[in-house]
This record gives structure tokens, sequence and C-alpha cells, in this order.
């Protein structure tokens, strides 16, 4: 039984060591650090061939001092010998390139080789056992971290696994037969026949059993993406999407990160592997994977890159839903809107007439030296808040007036230094500092110059009455390409995150007598000249807002 065993383990290491020779040396990009492994591989295997040929020739020459066996005994001990230097050269090459796992346990598996050469006979079965640790522990870095850039694919490990166990099976029936032939008497040439026979019977169900057993674990991954897929359809915030993905795939394929980075944010350095999120001929993004310390991945990449189908299609989807979503909010708003401002008309024109009623009688009454001598404050107090009504109801109209389709050319340098020359008598009298820089000469051939004159005027007016006396309103216009950014700085009390928006709903107000309409006009119009507006609070270290408003194709005028 122990010559048994002792063959087996022979026969079972040269064909571990045959096979990684055939891997690696199929592998031409290997690099020093490859070469020298395969110089270790082809070195032990040579240990491992040399002693199964004597083995052999031992039992069926019955000599162990022939000189075929001597010689053979001798090109054994050379592999064997070779084997170190190979060995610790991989093992400094594995320490440089901060393979440490490989490292370690190839040293701990070199040890005990060595220990064991020392201990017993050389080509005992003690020391061929003892040896044994070496080219396992090579195929499982091969395998699980692709030592060196190399790979050895999961089809060529069941490749090996199946050609080398019925390799090995087909050797041990020579060796198997003559053991039987010396302790039993038993005719050898009908022994063979029998265990060939015998492992013909076995190897096609395990076969089948293999290719089935495969079959369903690339169905399992198949059916698991289209699980991971499902799951995450029931989440609605892409950021709870993305994470969901990137956690799921993760765990399940043992990756160190996995990241969805949306298109433009892409940080290639920092990941071993990425797939772009392609749908409808659009990339949305990217899937990025560290699967350090595995260089390659293998069949997860196939895996991967239909998960990257499955979240690209799954982005494309929540990204539709996002947008019909956002169109039917719009439409609420427009038709909310729309009816706010005939209200408002319908309100406005109710009180204009009053208004102008009232204003004439106290116009007349100030006239009177008899009655304005007496009541001269209150008639100007009356006359003030009803121009400031007046104010307000004109607003209201604007705000519901229609806004007429004119594309003329418009010179918006020109217009605004215009405008905040009518505007700094007023901010002298508010004791501010209105400071104007704007780069002249820009225009925008297809505009409304009633339109950007309200956007212009209800920003700066805004400014000058949040700014506290003593400070400054800086106006500035600049060109960033072919769009215009018109931004107004104050130094006021600022805006809140949280109301960034409101601001600019209608009729909404933090001022004690605004009417709310001025950052909806300026929303407005800015929208009808295809721009777009936002706020930046605080502007700066000393608080205050920023607005900024940017309007496309612009160009210098001639």
């Amino acid at each position: 039984m122990t010559s048994l065993i002792h063959a087996l383990a022979l026969v079972f290491g040269t064909a571990l060591y045959v096979y990684l020779f055939a891997v690696l040396s199929s592998q031409r990009r290997a690099g020093p650090p490859g070469r020298m492994l395969l110089a270790l591989v082809a070195s032990s295997g040579l240990w491992y061939l040399g002693w199964l040929s004597v083995f052999y020739l031992r039992l069926t020459i019955g000599s162990g001092d022939s000189a075929l066996v001597t010689a053979v005994a001798v090109l054994a001990h050379a592999g064997g010998w070779a084997s170190w230097p190979a060995g610790i050269a991989v093992a400094w090459f594995a320490y440089r390139q901060g393979e440490l796992h490989f490292y370690w346990s190839l040293l701990a598996a070199g040890a005990i080789s060595g220990i064991a050469s020392g201990v017993w006979t050389l080509g005992s079965l003690q020391i061929v056992l003892a040896t044994l640790p070496v080219p396992l522990v090579i195929i499982f870095f091969l395998y699980r971290e692709q030592i060196f850039g190399l790979l050895l694919p999961r089809s060529a490990l069941l490749a090996a696994a199946l050609g080398g166990g019925a390799a090995l099976y087909v050797l041990a029936v020579p060796l198997a037969a003559a053991l039987l032939e010396s302790s039993f008497g038993a005719m050898p040439e009908g022994v063979r026949s029998l265990l060939l026979l015998g492992g013909v019977i076995a190897f096609l169900p395990l076969y089948n059993a293999v290719l089935a057993y495969e079959d369903r674990r690339q169905a399992g991954r198949r059916e698991w993406v289209r699980e991971i897929a499902r799951d995450a359809a029931g989440l609605f915030e892409w950021e709870h999407r993305a994470r969901y993905f990137e956690q799921r795939t993760a765990a399940h394929l043992g990756l160190r990160s996995v990241h969805i980075a949306l298109e433009g944010s892409v940080e290639p350095n920092s990941f071993t592997h990425r797939w772009p999120l392609e749908s409808e001929g659009r990339i949305w993004g990217w899937l990025l994977i560290d699967a350090t310390p595995r260089r390659r991945l293998d069949d997860d990449a196939q895996l991967l890159e239909s998960l990257a189908q499955e979240i690209a299609h799954s982005l494309s989807t929540l990204r539709l839903l996002d947008d019909k979503l956002g169109l039917e909010r719009e439409l609420v708003r427009q038709e909310h809107l729309a009816s706010l401002g005939k209200v408002a008309a319908a309100v406005a024109h109710e009180i204009r007439n009053p208004l102008s009623a009232i204003k004439s009688i106290t116009q007349v009454m100030l006239e009177d030296e008899e009655i304005s001598g007496i009541h001269q404050r209150d008639l100007r107090y009356i006359l003030s808040e009803t121009e400031r009504l007046a104010s307000s109801v004109k607003q209201l109209l604007g705000y519901s007036k229609p806004v007429e389709a004119l594309e003329t050319g418009v010179d918006v340098s020109t217009l605004i230094e215009a405008a905040m020359a009518g505007l700094q008598h007023q901010a002298t009298g508010m004791q501010l500092r209105l400071t104007v820089k704007v780069e002249p000469g820009w225009r925008l051939p297809k505009s409304n110059p009633d339109l950007l004159s309200q956007v212009v005027l209800n920003l700066v007016l805004n400014a000058l009455q949040s700014a506290p006396p003593g400070s400054e309103v800086v106006v500035e216009l600049l060109a960033l390409g072919t769009e215009l950014l018109f931004t107004v700085t104050d130094s006021g009390p600022g805006i809140p995150p949280d109301m960034h928006e409101r601001i600019f709903e209608p009729f909404f107000t933090t001022k004690a007598k605004g009417t709310g309409l001025g950052l909806s006009i300026v929303r407005k119009a800015v929208h009808h000249l295809h721009g777009a507006v936002r706020v930046e609070s605080p502007a700066g270290a000393a608080g205050g807002a920023r607005f900024l408003v940017t309007l496309p194709g612009a160009e210098r005028a001639s």
C-alpha cells in the first residue's frame, strides 16, 4: 500500500508541474518574474519526473543499481538542486512586487520541503509528500491573485482537474497492476484491462456532471444579475440605487471596492477595471472595479459586463422616470402660476382705478395751502404709500402679462451700463456704493431688450434693498466662451440654503413690504431668454448673496 501511495504522489506531482509548465509557457508577457517562476516549475517538475522514472524502473527492472536508474536519479538530483535558486529568486520577486501573501506561503512551503530533505532520503514518500505544497501554492495564487500578472483561467483549472485526474488514473494503472502482480500473483494484463475499462465507465458520468455543474453555475450568475436589477428597481433615488449595486456586487464577487461614477467623474487610476454604462447609444457613466490583489477577472469579467448593461438600463429608465415626473411637476406649477396670474391681474385692475383716484385727490389737497398747512405730513404719507401700491400693482400686471416673442439684437453691455447709470443716484441716496464691472462690446443677436431690462433692474434693486448702509453692491458682466455671465452681489443678510429655490416662487418674500414677484419675474424672463438663474449665499466671507444669470449665444459687437 505504501508503494502505491508513493507512486500516486509522484504521478500527481508530475502532473501538477507539467500542467503549470503548459500554462506558464503559453503566456508571452510574463516578464522576468514570470520566467523565473517558469524555471522553478521546470526544475521542480524535472525532479518529480526523474523520481517517478526511478520508481517505475526499479519496479519493472528490479535493480536499483543499473546504469539507467543511476542516470535518471542524477537528472532528478540536478532538477532538485536547480529548483532552490529558482525558488529563492521567485520569492525575491514576490517580495519586491508586494505579493506578500504568495511570498510567505512560498517560504512556508519551501521550508517544509527543506526540512524534509534534511530528515528523509531523497525520493522517499515523505519528501515527495512534503514537496507537494509548492505547486499547490503556485496554482492557488495564480488562480486567486494572478501573481506577476499571470492568469490561470477557471476553464483551464477545470480542464486540468479532469485531464489530470484521467492522466493520473492512466499512469497509475500499470503501477497498480505491477504491485498486484508482485503481491498477489495477479495477471497484469487482465488487471490493466479491468482498471482501464472501469476508468472509462466512470469518466463519462463525471465529465457530464462537471459540465452540468458549470451550466448551473453560469445560469445562477445570470439569475443573480437579474435579481439585483429587480431589487434595485424598488429604489427611486439614484444615489440609493447606485450604492445598492455597489454593495451587492462587491460582496458577491469578493471585490475590494465597486463604484458607479457618472460621466465626467471617472478616476481610472484608483481602479483596476472599468466598464461603460451604455444604453440607447449614450454612455451614462462607468462601472469601476478594484479587484486587488487580482489583476484579471477571468469569467467574472463577462458577468460584470452583463451587470454594467443592467445598471445602464436601470439608470436610463430612472432618468426617464425623473424627467417625466419633473415635466408633470412643471406642468402643475405652470397651471398654478397661470391661475395666480389671472387672479393677480383681476385684483390689480380692481385696485388700480381707486388708487388713481386717491392719488389725484391727495395731490389736489396738497396744492390747497390751507389744507396742506394742517395735514401736509399725513397727505405726503398717503401719497408715498399710494405710489408704493401702484408700483406693486404694476408688478402684478407685468407678471400676468404674456411675454411677447420678440427676437432682436441687443447690446447687453450698453443696456447694463445705461441701467446702472440711472440707479447710481438711488444707490447714493441709500448710502450704498454701486460698482459696475462690464466687459464692453458684448451682444445677443436674438434677444428681448424689455426682458433683459427686467432681469437687470429687478436683481439690482433687490440687492440695493438688501444691502446695509455703507456697503457695496457689485454688478458684473463677463463672457465665458459664447455665454454671458451677469452677476449681482450684495453684502446683506444672505439667503438660507433651504430658501434658494423658494425665493423664485411667486408671492414668496422675506421683506415686510415686498410683493414676492421680483425674483419670479426674473426667473420667468430668464427662462424666455433660454438662460439660467441661480443664487449663491453666502457670497463671501462677509455673507451676502450673489445672483448669477447665464445667457447663451453671445457674440462680440462689430
